[in-house]
């Protein structure tokens, strides 16, 4: 049987998406509802109208996400995206179990972008931050999708705490996120599939006192925490590379933070190299990574 044209330009449509298999399955992944996805996301846009200060959040690709980070459950999306429960407040140095900290950031996503000021703060001045702790947004994947690069060893977070920055230090992370979903809008806007970013993060130079110590583990789940509440799903892969034995450690502690879309996401490389590079530039091209990530750019 000859195919129809509209069949050969369907498979063309969709082998020119597809350079990379795993990246076009997240992609679709993405933007593809079910059934039920489809009646939960015209029953969730009722609900939501008229109520959401930007106009991207009245988006399919931007409302899904919150639907399916509560299963589908409308009341639950609406709770978690718009109904203020309480505000995130400062941590405090006793204030180290992980469900008071759960605890403390069940504020919905609208209150949260309120409280911390979310549509400045790319705008702020956040002085020696920026190169004490440097992260890098301007990449991109084979998908087109934004990469979030950080070395872990540059990010001397008890001496931060100690020194007085610990919520500076916060609200410099939480920028990373803004910029992230903010670089993902733009490439919408222009007319690209991309739907998410990825997070790579160095290891290379993990210590645990200086970066897993009691406070410290206090600002990594604060910053784990505030992406599974207000940016769910937005990452189609967390990667670490590097990684020593004792980042086992800290990885389980973080693991009950996670819910099962985040788990899924990360993925651990340790200090082979050909194992870790080899993988890192299979997902994102050599002159997009700097040369600590495998790749030829320097801009860390």
């Amino acid at each position: 049987m000859v195919p129809s044209f509209r069949g050969i330009l369907a498979v063309i449509l969709y082998l020119s998406l597809c350079v990379f298999e795993s990246g076009c399955i997240s992609v679709w992944k993405d933007i593809t509802l079910s059934q039920d996805e489809k009646h939960a996301l015209d029953k969730f846009k009722t609900v939501m109208n008229g109520s959401l200060p930007h106009d991207y959040m009245e988006k399919d690709v931007f409302l899904i996400k919150w639907l399916r980070a509560k299963n589908l459950n409308i009341r639950g999306a609406e709770k978690m995206l718009r109904q203020v429960k309480s505000y995130l407040k400062p941590l405090h140095p006793w204030e180290t179990h992980i469900s008071a900290l759960l605890a403390l950031s069940s504020n919905s996503h609208l209150a949260f972008r309120k409280e911390y000021r979310m549509d400045t703060i790319a705008d702020e001045d956040f002085g020696n931050l920026v190169y004490e702790y440097a992260y890098s947004t301007d990449g991109v994947d084979y998908e087109g999708r934004p990469v979030l690069a950080l070395n872990a060893a540059d990010w001397d977070i008890r001496r931060g705490i100690l020194s007085g920055q610990k919520d500076h230090i916060i609200r410099w992370s939480l920028r990373a996120y803004e910029i992230g979903n903010r670089r993902v809008r733009e490439l919408q806007n222009s007319g690209q599939n991309v739907t998410q970013f990825v997070m790579v993060c160095n290891f290379d130079g993990f210590n645990i006192i200086q970066h897993a110590c009691l406070q410290c583990i206090d600002v990594i789940v604060n910053f784990l925490v505030t992406y599974e509440n207000n940016f769910p799903g937005m990452a189609d892969s967390i990667i670490a590379i590097k990684t020593p034995q004792t980042f086992d450690l800290v990885l389980r502690a973080l693991t009950s933070v996670m819910s099962k879309e985040t788990r899924e996401a990360v993925k651990i490389w340790g200090p082979n190299r050909d194992e870790w590079q080899t993988n890192l530039l299979k997902q994102i091209p050599a002159d997009q990574l700097d040369e600590e990530f495998g790749g030829t750019r320097n801009t860390l």
